[in-house]
């Protein structure tokens, strides 16, 4: 019997408490994010398309796709091509829902978007977040490079940040 696959939608604002309780539970569990955020609720919204999953009837995750910010990150600057970049950002799933397909789910409808965009996606995760690690690059995404975060830790360290570009289709050749 196949799994179902899980329900990926629009985020909606009635959708905001429910996922400021997921990441309050995310942070507490699992340490995403690493320092918690002055206003949980723009963490959130930040500014992008965003899509939640919904499992059980319950959203228990998001995941946004936003354009990278003007003037683009240092960390940018070897991705830069034809195509617009997109960053794949705040993505989280609630412990409880974890271990469900729910944020490979997500990761690949947010890659989907950006590529029916005519965009190539890329996203960052501190590398210290292993289980966030494990997800991208089981997912086929590439290590693209390393840098220093801009933000600190609780432990007022810069964490390294890895930077991810997603596996191309066979017929789209290579990374440029």
């Amino acid at each position: 019997m196949t799994p179902l696959r899980p329900l990926i939608r629009r985020r909606h604002p009635r959708d905001l408490p429910a996922l400021t309780a997921t990441l309050r539970a995310v942070h507490e569990q699992r340490g995403y994010p690493s320092v918690w955020p002055d206003d949980p609720a723009a963490f959130v919204t930040a500014r992008g398309e965003a899509w939640v999953a919904v499992h059980g009837g319950q959203v228990a995750g998001q995941v946004v796709l936003t354009p990278l910010p003007e003037p683009a990150p240092a960390w940018a600057a070897p991705l830069t091509g034809p195509a617009p970049l997109l960053e794949v950002k705040r993505l989280f799933v609630h412990p409880d829902a974890q271990g469900r397909g729910l944020a490979r789910a997500l990761l690949d409808h947010a890659l989907q978007r950006a590529q029916a965009r005519g965009a190539r996606a890329v996203l960052q995760v501190n590398g210290r977040s292993l289980p966030a690690v494990r997800l991208y690059e089981r997912a086929g995404w590439t290590l693209a490079g390393c840098t220093r975060a801009t933000w600190t830790d609780p432990d007022g360290t810069h964490p390294w940040v890895r930077v991810y570009v997603p596996p191309r289709p066979p017929e789209a050749g290579t990374w440029s």
